[in-house]
């Protein structure tokens, strides 16, 4: 009897181990994108991980992406792995994803995929908004309000910290 109750109590044990290391795996490997809300000159935008501020390209449509090439290598998609994450301020119905042409999964907000700005270099640093109402690649690029429109004020001008 003894013996027995050794085995159920090493058998509970090993299981709750093994859920504990199954979970933290799944979060380790799952690597989803979190969109956060950021309080900014243009009230209210979102970031992506980082707390790096995403864009939407006007000629987008339908959740479907139309920038590749160059225009990808100026303005990096927001790519997740998993479900993306509904962080602070945001509202996890306009949540999705879409599918790019090499089968990478981008971070859509209200049917509007997303980007990073690599194009200027002005957006470096958390929060930073560089490319407001900026024109480039065929189309203008926006920053988006926690209620999944574009924010359509236009560009301030970019001031470093500290300058």
């Amino acid at each position: 009897m003894r013996f027995g109750l050794q085995s159920v109590g090493l058998a509970v044990a090993a299981a709750a181990a093994a859920a504990v290391l199954a979970v933290g795996a799944s979060a380790a490997v799952s690597g989803a994108a979190t969109l956060s809300v950021h309080k900014s000159d243009y009230g209210n935008i979102l970031v992506g991980p980082g707390g790096f501020v995403v864009y939407l390209y006007g000629p987008d449509r339908r959740s479907k992406s139309t920038c590749y090439g160059t225009c990808a290598k100026a303005w990096p998609p927001l790519l997740t792995k998993g479900r993306p994450v509904a962080g602070p301020g945001i509202k996890a119905n306009l949540l999705g994803m879409t599918t790019r042409k090499d089968g990478s999964a981008q971070v859509t907000y209200n049917g509007h995929p997303l980007y990073f700005d690599n194009q200027t270099g002005e957006s470096h640093k958390a929060g930073e908004v560089g490319c407001q109402q900026f024109n480039v690649n065929g189309g203008i690029w926006l920053i988006m309000k926690p209620n999944g429109q574009p924010n359509r004020s236009k560009a301030k001008p970019h001031v470093e910290a500290g300058a």
